[in-house]
Order: C-alpha cells, then structure tokens, then sequence
C-alpha cells in the first residue's frame, strides 16, 4: 500500500503539467519577450543610447562656444590676414570708428604685451603701426634695475642709450616708461648687450614679446 503513494503523487503532477501546460508555457513565452526587449532598449540603437549621443554633441557645441567667447571677448580684434608676409611694420583690424577706435589708441597682445599705435582709422577697418616700424621710437627701462634705455623699431629691435654702469642681465625683460604708452608694458626681453661705437653708452638688442605673422587677436585700448 506504502509502494503505492510515490506513484499516486507522480501521477498527480503530470495531470497539473497536462492541465496547466498552457498557462506554465504563457508564462514561459511572456519572460521571454520581456528579456527580448531589456535587451532592445540596450543595444546601440535603442532611445537611451540616441539620447547619450546627442548630449554628447551638445555638450561638444558647448564647448566649442565657450572657447570662441574666451578667445574672441569683446576687447578681442582680430588681425587681418596681408601680403607680402615679411612686412612686419603695419596691421590691420576688423575695427574701426563704428566702434569708437581713434587714431593713437594703443593696441596690445593680451593686455600686458605692446603690439603698437592706431595710426589709420575707417569706419570699420584700423592700420595699426607696430613695434617693427622704422620710425618707432619710445622710452623703456630694463629688468628689475630699471635701466633706462630708448627702444628703436625695426626688423631687430634695438636699445639705445644704456648707462655704461648699469648691471643688465640677459633675459631681462623691456618695458615701456615713455608718457605716449601705459607704463609697464612688456616689449620684449634682453638678448645681448654690447658698447655704442664711438660712444660712452651701451646698446643691446631685443627678442620681441610677439611675432606679427602668428598674431591673430589683439586688444585695442580706447
């Protein structure tokens, strides 16, 4: 009688197979789709994976526009592509009288590094005469002594009139001390120094703070 239950019970679980099979294979077909599509929403053309990429473009846009506004402030000039290359005396500049330039504003690198004078203006266009000019001329003083010197334009620039007893080391740097510019501005630093022929003075020459033909941002002081 005992021997009989194992068989009577394993019966009995066929028959709930049999009867509920339809329902258990239901079950069984609804998980299936259910994973099928978790696994949809996670491939590379899902919604959540288009959504990322978008904001991964705007995000880049942003920082795009976040380095033009720093660039290009609006005390920022652009400088004007011209030809011939090697002519290093003059600039010009997308701005002009429409936005208050005047002849004799002072134009900068940044705004600690001298570049020049405005000497044309049009309504919407500067010429701009640089340090490189010829006929440039102002007072500077030198290094951490402040040596008096007078700085001449031209392709080198050079110093006139050092005191033949001041201690100047090379590297130091040039800065303007003439009435006609702010004072303080950096014009370059000392290369080398050497004695004026014919004269009790010293004269050195100058490494520019910057090169006209990788400028292209000024800054124009009204």
């Amino acid at each position: 009688m005992r021997g009989r239950y194992p068989i009577i019970g394993l019966i009995l679980i066929l028959v709930i197979f049999i009867v509920g099979g339809g329902n258990f294979f239901e079950f069984k077909l609804s998980a299936s789709q259910s994973i099928n599509n978790f696994f949809k929403h996670l491939s590379p053309y899902s919604d959540l994976r288009i959504r990322i990429s978008e904001l991964e473009r705007e995000n880049e846009d942003l920082k795009a526009r976040l380095f033009i506004e720093e660039v290009l402030s609006e005390s920022s000039v652009i400088v004007y592509s011209s030809q011939p290359f090697n002519n290093r005396s003059e600039i010009a500049l997308n701005i002009g009288s429409d936005s208050g330039v005047s002849e004799g504003d002072v134009v900068t690198q940044g705004n600690n590094i001298l570049v020049g004078r405005v000497k044309t203006v049009r309504p919407q266009l500067s010429i701009v005469t640089t340090i490189f000019d010829p006929s440039f001329e102002t007072a500077v003083r030198i290094g951490a002594g402040s040596v008096d010197a007078l700085l001449r334009g031209g392709n080198q620039l050079t110093l006139d009139l050092i005191p033949p007893d001041a201690i100047i080391e090379s590297d130091s740097i040039v800065f303007t001390a003439g009435m006609e510019f702010p004072y303080g501005l950096e014009v370059g630093r000392i290369i080398e120094t050497r004695r004026d022929e014919g004269g009790v003075f010293r004269t050195a020459s100058v490494e520019p703070g910057f090169e006209v033909k990788t400028l292209r941002n000024v800054v124009v002081h009204l």
